[in-house]
Formats: C-alpha cells, structure tokens, sequence
C-alpha cells in the first residue's frame, strides 16, 4: 500500500497522512517505506527506501511531501541515500539522522529552509525542495 496510516486510540478506521497513492517516485507516493519519525506538532518523516529519500509531511492532510535528503538515486555520496531505514529528527526539526542501510552508514544531516522551485512538467503551483547537507 506505500503510504503511513495514523490511527487514533479506539479508533475502527486509520487515516492516512502519507503516501497512499501507489508505489511511485512522486511526491504523493512512496516505495516501500521504512523509519518513521512524528514531531510534537505532527510533522512525518519517513524513509522511502525504494526510493532512496527521506520524506517530509508538515500536515497530515497534505496530498504531498517534500524530499529533506537523498532523492539523487542510490549511492554513497554526501547528497544520495541508499535503502534508508531508521530516521530521528531533533526537536527543533534541524537535525536529520538517516541510517542508510545499504550504504552502510549513518549520515546527519543538517536541514536547511525550503524553497520554492518552479516545475516545467505542468502549469500547477511550484514544487518545495527542500536542502540538507551532511554534516562531517
């Protein structure tokens, strides 16, 4: 089902608040996710380990979410993932640390604000992309 359902105590029926669109790379899908980290305010990080990403919903509602690191295909350079699984984000939601499973790694990464970026594919509003660098 590639998505992340939230379930509320006594709940008969989940919501979903990621993914939940099939597999695919888009930004309303995911594939085959992993690590899941919610913030105090209800932010979800997941690690989309098909993709080689870690993913970002700041409201459960949103139809997408924003790529925070990796996203640039697997392999071992300080801006790819490979088979990311466990997520922790701080508090202040500007640490990132991925253990990126068939990277043999644990990378940290530091989050940086996002910025809009116009999308040549359609006339729909612009994508956020968001950029994290690893930190040494």
């Amino acid at each position: 089902n590639h998505r992340v359902v939230m379930w509320k105590r006594n709940a008969k029926e989940g919501r979903v608040v990621a993914g939940g669109n099939g597999f695919g790379s888009g930004l309303h899908q995911l594939g085959c996710p992993g690590g899941l980290h919610v913030t105090a305010n209800g932010t979800v990080y997941v690690s989309d380990e098909a993709n080689n990403r870690i993913m970002k919903w700041n409201h459960p509602n949103e139809n997408r979410g924003q790529v925070v690191a990796g996203g640039h295909g697997a392999g071992d350079g300080t801006a790819q993932l490979y088979h990311p699984l466990g997520i922790w984000v701080s508090d202040e939601e500007d640490i990132l640390v991925v253990a990126d499973s068939l990277g043999y790694r644990v990378q940290k990464f530091r989050l940086s604000s996002f910025t809009e970026v116009d999308d040549d594919d359609d006339d729909s509003s612009p994508e956020q992309e968001a950029t994290s660098h690893m930190l040494q």
